[in-house]
């Protein structure tokens, strides 16, 4: 018997969000923006699948992971601003995903704000739009 251990319950989704890493510390955006899609998301995390996980030195998920102050912020916009949301996040964990020629990263996220605050009520709220 499989038990569920998760902390909140996920919702499958496909949203498109962009993912940069940021400095802390300086307030300093530390890498280029790469696109994901959130394929499932609840008040405490996330799932992203990513086609890179690299561009030029930084790794999103080994760099952000060996620096303390680094942490990730996704953002969705969609025009009129009604889906659009910014949400800090750390990585928990990666694993690649191949299937004939597509390899894509599948990347584990938590999210470092109140999973009962306003902030993540609203992002519920646009997921439940959907």
């Amino acid at each position: 018997m499989i038990s569920e251990l998760r902390r909140s319950r996920r919702y499958n989704d496909f949203l498109p969000v962009t993912v940069i890493a940021v400095n802390g510390i300086k307030a300093a955006i530390e890498s280029v923006p790469f696109s994901a899609r959130v394929i499932n998301i609840s008040r405490h995390g996330a799932c992203l699948l990513m086609s890179r996980v690299m561009a030029k030195q930084y790794h999103i998920f080994e760099t952000t992971r060996e620096n303390d102050s680094f942490f990730l912020k996704l953002k969705r916009v969609v025009a009129q601003n009604r889906q659009s949301f910014t949400v800090p996040a750390r990585p928990i964990w990666m694993k690649a995903f191949d299937l004939d020629d597509i390899h894509v990263f599948r990347l584990g996220i938590e999210f470092i704000i109140n999973p009962d605050g306003a902030q993540m009520d609203g992002i519920m709220e646009t997921v439940s739009r959907k």
